[in-house]
């Protein structure tokens, strides 16, 4: 199977990126993403009200006229590097596939940064959770806890701080903005965490059965390992001011990349000139 453009990752970028192929006239699309739905990890909350931009995208998405291979992986990836036509091995539900992509878009997006990634002090009890391992608990009923502490640093841990709420959790809101986690406490369980106001100086403790916390991002890039593709010290993908990656015809764009503040979904009149220029090269 040939592809004029492959676009690695469904999430809000990738399926941005899709949007603006078809606006381009471009007519021969593949999408792959592992999850079972299109629009990234936390698809599930774009039905609520402060998601509406984002379901907005996921309905115009749902009506392109181009395929997408969902709950599929990139496990062989072979780079054209000099302007030849680009390989993969993608495993499906169905089987194996091998197909031929002439440009690709690599937006797969990244993971949450979990406290085992951050040096914290302190115990090691479980009741520590992601805004997502969160989320997952509550889609399946099932209450995280009932006295939970929600780091909150963007939409998604608000999101999951006012769903905790609505399931009957009493929720304390930390501003990740000017507080840091630098102890935890708890046997088997999780019984107090203390933040540290970086802005005075000041410690605060609370009592907790649960620590819904993130911070930073781990890059979804594991299926480059072994390529050509350049990645940082941390495994974002680097290009340049043009979303460019060292291979001819392979373009990165959204929180995959090292630079993740520039190239982010709602920078739509940017991605729309460096697809533009990725299939007209």
């Amino acid at each position: 199977m040939h592809y004029e453009l492959v676009i690695i990752g469904a999430g809000l970028m990738g399926i941005r990126s899709a949007l603006t192929a078809k606006e381009l006239g471009i007519q021969s699309v593949l999408l792959v993403d592992y999850e079972k739905e299109i629009g990234g990890f936390g698809s599930s909350l774009f039905e609520r009200e402060e998601f509406q931009k984002e379901k907005g995208l996921i309905e115009r998405a749902k009506k392109l006229p181009y395929e997408c291979w969902q709950q599929a992986t990139v496990v062989g990836f072979f780079a054209g590097e000099n302007g030849e036509t680009h390989e993969f091995s993608i495993q499906t539900p169905t089987g194996t596939k091998e197909i031929l992509a002439d440009k690709i878009i690599l937006s797969s997006g990244t993971l949450e940064k979990p406290r085992e990634a951050h040096q914290i002090g302190g115990t090691r009890p479980s009741g520590i959770m992601t805004p997502l391992m969160a989320l997952s608990l509550l889609e399946r009923n099932q209450l995280p806890g009932y006295q939970s502490i929600v780091f909150e640093n963007g939409k998604v841990s608000a999101a999951v701080a006012n769903l905790l709420e609505e399931h009957g959790s009493h929720v304390t809101r930390i501003d990740g903005e000017i507080e840091k986690v630098i102890d935890i406490q708890g046997n088997s369980r999780i019984s107090k965490v203390t933040f540290e106001n970086v802005v005075t100086g000041e410690f605060t403790s609370y009592e907790c059965d649960t620590l819904v916390f993130s911070e930073g991002a781990i890059p979804c890039t594991f299926y480059l390992k072994g390529t050509s593709i350049e990645r940082d010290e941390h495994h974002f993908i680097v290009v340049d001011e043009k979303g460019k990656t060292n291979i001819p015809g392979i373009v990165a764009l959204g929180s995959c990349t090292n630079k993740t503040d520039k190239f982010d979904y709602h920078s739509e009149a940017q991605s729309h000139g460096i697809i533009r220029e990725l299939m007209t090269v």
